[in-house]
């Protein structure tokens, strides 16, 4: 793999303002992002005054912290999972100046041993490397990897935080004092902790054979994850069974509920590792199971849902081995997922009357049979067709996870009635399903967020009816061929739609106006697209970002109305070669790393283009001409955009103002012109490059050349315009850099302009007479000695005025530089054949006018079917002169 595909990554976070921050480009000079070492490896970010990130390597990977890192004073905020789940920061110092930090800052941190913070420090205390608000009357973090067996909570907590406990280690036992009034649901979700005790003067909880209740014990509030016991009964008399009660508890095989359980919280057994059973008491009073009640519980196959129970959140049995469920009659709701994802569950049947819900032959419906909301991972059938008159499919209703548990048949085959207008977001999310059919006639509009992901479908036939496929719908799936019925309508193909799947060719309706994110990247399923249509008529708007990535085809015509084409839309495409954009292109954005690493050969740029992302073109070494059309708009050619191509050749548009960091580094360049128009030549912009002739545009607006813009190039010789007001460090630094001539006063060079180790012997900087802020002549100056500059015609002399017997002639003397300021001469020449070209030899069919040695020339009869042109010398003091002969009028008439 491309180790481009990791190096890219962005990273936004809301802390007041949305920002961007690059892996490679980061130092505290930039827009107040500053990168942070910490005491092993691993670095972190800081920026607008809060830590954002871990930092970024240059493959992408995150650089988590390791030991110890200090966060710099000034910093305010540290914002939640900054650091959650690291397994190898040990200590955090925290300055003064933080007045906020996020709940899940700390979380799961296994190793981290110590939060200090820096006194005074008006929100937060730290004691023994705990985390404390100021005052000491909320406990925020106990390290994940503080080695304590036994805790005691200070007496002046009055809150335990959530979070607060987090699957520490170490931790076995926690006493909670009298002052503690508030606990925060899910503050106890550690691995080891077997008890927690509460002092008997608490007015507000409780703890019996180490679990912890409210005072009057009709909560329970945390059954520690590490209490031994294999089975437990709650007490009678408990009303609620709290959030996140038996999160993660390592030991239960079976709990009895008594009927005075009302509601079970949030959670409350998520991932219970060893949970076998649940009991109700007969006459069970349960009127809620809330979100992910069960989740995740992965062993639980017995437990029947009380009769009394009126609502089931979302996700709340994901993931159990129940084999059967029975809906009670008063059964109100059921959340999205509620029964996904169980891989023995065979059967739904209802109790009635229920007037909410019905079944038939095991597969769960609305009480209307309009709506399939679930349907049995393990019904045991291969075929299933859908009943007529279902318009909708829930979220999740065929969801299965692959298991090499799997038992029974698994259903391969399904038809989709015509009566269907929605599908839910991964309603089939089903690795065992083959073969979807959709009924002739159906008007289904909308093909929901990962509703056929990771499945097992080969080729599906979308309905003309659909307008939008959404995110993910097919990713991950075995899908290799997808087409799309005559007249579709389809509008949005969604971000991943058709991520890593094993599609070789597609045509583009051309009713679809975007392409999301990802929607055909490929890595994965190793590059199997070749070909990609868009049907004639495209109204084909945007293309996103990656859209194409890694694809393997070998050419693509752009539609005429596409208007942007996103970051690393055809990044690493390596057999594409030929792209085109359609005659009357609209395309206005080119994104970042668009064409990295393709094969593309020639590109012609439409004139709608305003903007080309960094990195477009770069490493596209095939790359040897880019053609823009007339009447281009683009102003700025940016960071590494044409790098590390074959162009030997480039024309700037005279749009274009600024030449971006190491823009060209690397190209086969051998000749260069730089529009009038061009402000700004970034670092390195033209570094590595062949270059050996590099020219100004005449009336150049250029003020700044970046370090080392033309280091290591092959060029010896440059004229800088009279405006350059700046030049980085070595900008020059070449082997083969010989002589600089300043049209101005001496720019602004922080360092020197060439080093030594480059170049043989001493380049020479001609500087003009009365310029100021260089050396004195012979001396030294930034690495260069200064020199006089020889008299020179910069701009060449041209003739105006008409051709013909009575006018008068005028000398445009050109523009002429020197040590000192050069003096000028004229002298007007006749001439049998016409001077194409100005020239410093006098050709032998001109012959000088008598007395004809003013910049003006009156045109007599004796001119009359000749050539006239004129002869301008320059000399400075001291100097020897320099001659140009214009190019000649036409015959004179």
């Amino acid at each position: 793999m491309g180790m481009r595909a990791f190096c890219r990554f962005w990273l936004v976070l809301s802390l007041g303002v949305s920002f961007l921050v690059s892996p490679w480009n980061l130092q505290s000079a930039n827009a107040g992002v500053t990168k942070v070492n910490c005491s092993e490896s691993g670095s972190i970010i800081i920026a607008n005054n809060a830590v954002i990130a871990p930092a970024v390597d240059e493959y992408g990977d995150t650089q988590d912290c390791q030991g110890a890192v200090t966060i710099p004073a000034g910093v305010l905020s540290i914002p939640n999972s900054i650091f959650e789940n690291n397994s190898y920061l040990t200590t955090v110092n925290i300055p003064a100046s933080v007045n906020s930090i996020g709940n899940t800052a700390f979380s799961g941190t296994e190793w981290l041993s110590s939060i200090n913070v820096t006194e005074p420090n008006a929100t937060y205390t730290s004691v023994n490397g705990i985390l404390f608000n100021n005052d000491k009357t909320s406990l925020i973090a106990f390290p994940s990897g503080k080695r304590l067996e036994t805790y005691t909570v200070p007496a002046s907590v009055t809150t335990i935080s959530n979070y607060a406990f987090y699957m520490n280690n170490y931790l076995y036992s926690i006493a909670l004092p009298a002052n503690v009034s508030d606990i925060e649901a899910g503050a106890f979700r550690g691995k080891p902790l077997e008890e927690i005790t509460v002092a008997e003067q608490n007015d507000n909880f409780t703890s019996v054979d180490g679990v912890l209740f409210n005072k009057d014990e009709s909560s329970l509030i945390s059954y520690p994850a590490g209490k031994t016991e294999t089975y437990y009964a709650i007490p009678y008399g408990i009303t609620t069974i709290g959030d996140f009660a038996f999160n993660r508890q390592r030991f239960l095989r079976g709990a009895d509920i008594p009927t005075t359980v009302t509601s079970i919280g949030v959670s409350a057994f998520y991932e219970a590792e060893e949970m076998y059973y649940i009991d109700f008491d007969a006459g069970s009073e349960l009127v809620s199971i809330a979100d992910s009640a069960f989740e995740s519980v992965w062993w639980l196959n017995s437990m029947e849902i009380p009769d009394s129970v009126k609502t089931i959140g979302n996700r709340a049995f994901m993931g159990t081995r129940l084999s059967s469920v029975d809906i009670p009659s008063g059964l109100e709701s059921i959340g999205a997922g509620a029964f996904s994802s169980m891989r023995d569950l065979e059967n739904i049947t209802v109790t009635e009357p229920n007037s909410n819900y019905e079944s038939l032959n095991g597969v769960l419906f609305d009480e209307s049979m309009s709506t399939l909301m679930v349907y049995p991972e393990n019904r045991g059938r291969a075929f299933y067709t859908i009943p007529s008159g279902v318009t909708s499919i829930s979220s999740n209703a065929f969801f299965r996870d692959s298991s090499p548990f799997d038992t029974g048949t698994n259903l391969q085959f399904l038809t989709i009635p015509s009566s269907v207008t929605s599908i839910g977001n991964s309603a089939f999310v089903n690795d065992a399903l083959e073969e979807v059919i959709f009924e002739s006639g159906i008007q289904l509009e909308t093909i929901g967020e990962g509703v056929f992901a990771r499945t097992n479908i080969s080729t599906i036939a979308i309905p003309a009816s659909v307008t939008s496929i959404g995110s993910s719908a097919f990713e991950a799936s075995n899908l290799q061929r997808v087409t799309f019925e005559s007249g579709s309508q389809l509008e949005t193909i969604g971000a991943s739609a058709f991520k890593d799947t094993e599609i070789s060719t597609i045509t583009i309706p051309a009713s679809v106006t975007s392409i999301g994110n990802s929607a055909f990247y490929q890595y994965y399923r190793y590059n199997k697209l070749t070909s990609v249509t868009f049907e004639s008529g495209s109204q084909l708007e945007t293309i996103g970002a990656s859209a194409f990535e890694y694809a393997q085809i070998p050419t693509i015509t752009i539609p005429s109305s596409v208007t942007s084409i996103g970051s690393s839309a055809f990044s690493e495409t390596d057999e594409l070669k030929s792209i085109k954009f359609a005659s009357g292109s609209q395309l206005v954005t080119i994104g970042r790393s668009a064409f990295y690493l393709s094969s593309i050969t020639t590109i012609t740029i439409p004139s709608t283009v305003k903007s080309i992302g960094d990195e477009a073109f770069s490493e596209s070494r095939s790359l040897t001409a880019v053609l823009f059309s007339p009447g281009i708009q683009l102003s700025t050619i940016g960071y590494r955009v044409f790098a590390d191509t074959a162009l030997d050749w480039f024309s700037v548009p005279a749009s274009v103002t600024s030449i971006g960091s190491e823009a060209f580094a690397g190209a086969d360049l051998g000749t260069f012109t730089v529009p009038a128009g061009v402000t700004s030549i970034g670092s390195k912009a033209f570094a590595e490059t062949g270059l050996t002739s590099l020219k100004f545009e005449t009336g150049s607006k250029l003020t700044s050349i970046g370090s080392s813009a033309f280091s290591d190039t092959t060029l010896s010789t440059i004229v800088i315009p009279a405006g350059v007001k700046s030049i980085g460090t070595l900008a020059f630094a070449s082997y083969y850099f010989q002589s600089i001539y300043f049209l101005g006063n001496a720019p602004t060079v922080p360092g020197n302009l060439v080093e030594d180790v480059y170049v043989p012997g001493i380049p020479k900087a001609y500087v003009k007479s009365g310029s100021t802020g260089f050396s004195k002549i012979g001396k030294q100056w930034k690495g260069v000695t200064v020199t006089a500059m020889p008299t020179t015609a910069i701009v060449k002399p041209s003739v105006s005025g008409a051709a013909k017997v009575s006018q008068t002639l005028a000398a445009k003397s050109g523009e002429w530089i020197g040590y000192t300021t050069p003096k000028l001469s004229y002298q007007w020449y006749s001439c049998t054949a016409q001077v194409k070209s100005v020239t410093g030899t006098i050709p032998k069919t001109c012959k000088t006018i008598s007395k004809a040695t003013k910049s003006t020339l009156a045109i007599t009869k004796t001119s009359k079917g000749k050539y006239l042109a004129v002869l301008v010398t320059g000399k400075g003091t001291g100097t020897t002169a320099i001659k140009w002969l214009s190019k000649s009028t036409a015959k004179v008439s």
